[in-house]
């Protein structure tokens, strides 16, 4: 893969320990809420969504950077059910992110701060599964957008409840510290894991960058977009021609493969499509973009990173992940450490692909149907509704 030397990455010696969790939610949402173009049979699109556990392998400190979904979700605060209401048709949850430390043998006592890429409900889990001392830490500007929360604020997307009582945290980017043209903030002072501000999506959206080794890193995306679509493929990294095994295609397709049974349906054509993404974030009358056009920008700046060798992104939905690292769920001794020696980017990196419409229907059966909270299906928004505790 072609380096990129646009930027330098921070020196430094201190690592975490990273451990990736899928956190049990599965969500079907409309293409038209998150990306743009509409591509013919990508209507839908199948997210599943990861968080992670850090630790600092210097002090043993521990954080999560994003805690999924509720399992409770059907009782989000109103203006946060809306937004499940016309961006996702399906979610199911399996369980929580408590649920998975417990199982991996991680008392929730041993967490110090949950760090929430932003304030959407599939992001933020439930505090309440956190012992009181746990505390949340958020991106800029994040109380202004979204405090005070519901139901004092009937507009809040966030449970008061999920707060009362918790150390809180609102980051400041003050010291002009900047990496890849991202402002950063090194959270525990050592240079082994940085936050990142990357706007766009929602007010506060903040990224991680988190060192696995002496000089590899792993890019924690959050929802700085949210198919890898919107920054694959690149000037850096295009799309190889022809596809090889490497590519982790799905068994429908021959290998190798011809790149223009991908290329074919890019938006900008065959030739253009080798090298640039097939969509940008959403910007139309349905989209839950905060700031669309910014969050392109922020994005940009994502595929410099991308084209590093030794850095590895990795978004919350990027249905490749979950596919194809190890996590702690299924395995407590899994770890994301010594991901270059393993192959994990490239084996990650083209999974979107399959993903694509063939011949017009979607690449991939859906990946749930309806909604499924705490054990109970529900056929329908309809349904949902009328089990909420509150309209």
């Amino acid at each position: 893969m072609p380096e990129d030397t646009s930027f330098d990455l921070p020196g430094g010696s201190t690592t975490v320990r990273l451990q990736l969790i899928d956190t049990g939610s599965r969500l079907l949402c409309k293409a038209n809420t998150l990306i743009e173009p509409e591509i013919a049979g990508h209507e839908l699109l199948n997210l599943p969504n990861v968080c992670w556990l850090v630790e600092n392998l210097r002090t043993g400190r521990k954080v999560l950077f994003d805690c999924g979904v509720r399992k409770s979700f059907k009782d989000l605060p109103p203006a946060a059910f809306r937004t499940l209401e016309l961006s996702t048709p399906g979610l199911h949850v399996d369980c929580d992110v408590a649920d998975v430390l417990s199982k991996s043998h991680v008392n929730a006592t041993e967490i110090d701060w949950m760090i929430w890429s932003h304030h959407h409900w599939d992001h933020t889990g439930d505090p309440s599964r956190f012992p009181s001392n746990v505390g949340i830490v958020v991106g800029p500007d994040f109380t202004a957008a979204h405090l005070p929360a519901y139901p004092a604020n009937p507009k809040s997307e966030m449970p008061e409840k999920d707060f009362v009582g918790r150390p809180f945290w609102e980051l400041r980017f003050d010291d002009n510290r900047t990496i890849g043209g991202l402002r950063a903030y090194d959270f525990w002072g050592d240079g082994s894991l940085y936050i990142l501000d990357t706007p766009g999506h929602s007010v506060g959206h903040i990224s991680a960058l988190a060192r696995t080794s002496a000089m590899d890193f792993v890019f924690m995306g959050g929802d700085i977009c949210h198919f890898p679509g919107v920054f694959r493929p690149s000037n850096y990294i295009p799309l190889p021609n022809p596809m090889e095994k490497t590519a982790r295609l799905d068994k429908y397709f021959t290998c190798p493969c011809a790149a223009a049974t991908f290329t074919s349906i890019h938006p900008k054509g065959e030739e253009a499509g080798r090298r640039e993404p097939f969509y940008r974030p959403a910007s139309g009358p349905s989209s839950i973009y905060k700031d669309p056009s910014l969050a392109h920008k922020t994005v940009q700046k994502l595929i410099a990173f991308d084209a590093k060798p030794n850095i590895m992104v990795c978004i919350a939905h990027d249905p490749a992940v979950g596919e194809t690292l190890p996590t702690m769920n299924d395995d407590p001794a899994n770890e994301i450490n010594g991901w270059r020696e393993k192959g994990f980017k490239e084996a990650c990196h083209w999974g979107f692909l399959n993903q694509l419409p063939r011949g017009g229907q979607p690449g991939r059966a859906n990946i749930v149907e309806n909604y499924s909270s705490e054990g109970t299906l529900y056929e329908g928004v309809e349904a949902l509704k009328a089990a909420r505790a509150f309209p």
